[in-house]
């Protein structure tokens, strides 16, 4: 059993890793795209 739920949060924390690169990837995008609508 806790070698099912080892692997499950190892599972987790690599989503939530790879959810956490792709929002920083869009927001910035986001802020390049905004800095150069600015120039």
């Amino acid at each position: 059993m806790s070698k099912y739920f080892n692997s499950y949060t190892n599972t987790g924390r690599r989503n939530c890793s790879i959810l956490t690169l792709s929002v920083t990837a869009a927001r910035s995008q986001e802020i390049i795209g905004s800095y150069g609508s600015q120039f």
